[in-house]
């Protein structure tokens, strides 16, 4: 397994250098020839031609150089390399348990807090959210969010593709989808700041952020009969996508320290 540095010096500049998620049997080969989406992505979008350097990830971690070889008018055909690490995956998980806003305000969400190192994402629908998705759009829905969380960590040189799933009431969310300690941004009497909570044992935490207009009391309740812990970014009012944001940067900067 060749050096990272020295097959990123080899490739060109590594920011610079496409990467495509595939799947296992796609990165196992001598060659890949890739169609659909991701060539519709690379030919018309990127527009990669013969020479052109590209990272192949199968969202298991690992990661194979490929170079460009054909470019033909369904599929791009490219041949495979070296193996490389890259170590690029928080240590620690992070869920972000999201109350969706209205507008794009939870595709900021997914975009900035996949690049940032979350690892889930469970989508809730709370009192405050002014939101409702009909349940024939949520695998539409689904869809265009999955994309959006492959294309940002595609972007960020994520290795692995954090997980999404169905929008959930509150209290389901609570009960089923919660990992590690519980935080629950929460501006109106929170006193701890997330960043003096105390996860030295952590691999796991998860965060709920509230909507636009904040949590509700009963929910405050809910959470903390859950086993949350209300906290708080500090003493200005963020909005919810920033807060999302603000508030895995400063969970994986204060774990990944640790380990």
């Amino acid at each position: 397994m060749g050096d990272a540095a020295t097959t990123w010096r080899r490739l060109g500049t590594g920011v610079r250098t496409t990467r495509v998620f595939v799947s296992t049997a796609e990165i196992e080969g001598p060659s890949t020839e890739l169609t659909g989406q991701n060539f519709r992505h690379l030919a018309r979008v990127l527009r990669v031609e013969t020479g052109s350097a590209v990272l192949l990830l199968d969202n298991s971690g690992r990661a194979r150089e490929s170079v460009v070889t054909e470019v033909t008018s369904n599929a791009v055909v490219l041949q495979n390399n070296e193996f490389i690490e890259l170590d690029t995956e928080p240590k620690v998980e992070v869920t972000i348990l999201q109350a969706i806003g209205r507008g794009d305000r939870f595709d900021e969400v997914l975009q900035h807090c996949t690049e940032a190192g979350a690892s889930r994402f469970i989508p809730v629908v709370s009192i405050r959210s002014m939101v409702e998705i009909p349940p024939d759009r949520i695998p539409d829905r689904l869809d265009r969010w999955r994309k959006i969380i492959r294309g940002a960590a595609e972007q960020s040189m994520r290795t692995r593709l954090p997980e999404i799933t169905a929008p959930l009431p509150l209290h389901l969310a609570l009960e089923s989808e919660v990992r590690g300690p519980l935080l629950m941004l929460h501006t109106v009497g929170s006193r701890k700041a997330i960043a003096d909570t105390d996860l030295t044992d952590a691999t796991t935490v998860t965060v709920a952020v509230g909507p636009e207009g904040g949590w509700s009391g009963d929910e405050v309740e809910l959470a903390i009969e859950a086993g949350a812990t209300p906290v708080t970014l500090g003493p200005r009012v963020l909005r919810t996508e920033t807060a999302a944001l603000v508030a895995v940067t400063q969970l994986l900067f204060q774990l990944d320290r640790r380990r």
